[in-house]
């Protein structure tokens, strides 16, 4: 059981020279689940949700793009390839 285990941990990485964030909410032997917030939000929306489904699943959440704490582009790119490749 993860339900007394404390909140997720805070990680980041570069894609296209952008600095990203996501958090991961532990059970890393379960299989994986993503979730990914609507616009105008951050990954934190879904801690109320992650907390019911990390129990059974690998939860992890990331901050899109100009989103949290995952930097902006700079050129203003946030059309639908900008977020895929």
């Amino acid at each position: 059981m993860l339900e007394n285990s404390p909140g997720p941990t805070s990680h980041r990485f570069f894609s296209q020279r952008l600095r990203l964030h996501f958090v991961d909410w532990g059970n890393p032997a379960a299989p994986p689940l993503l979730l990914v917030h609507g616009g105008r939000d951050h990954c934190r929306n879904w801690d109320a949700v992650a907390l019911e489904l990390r129990d059974e699943w690998h939860v992890i959440a990331p901050d899109l793009r100009g989103h949290g704490d995952s930097e902006w582009s700079a050129e203003g790119n946030y059309g639908m390839n900008g977020y895929i490749y």
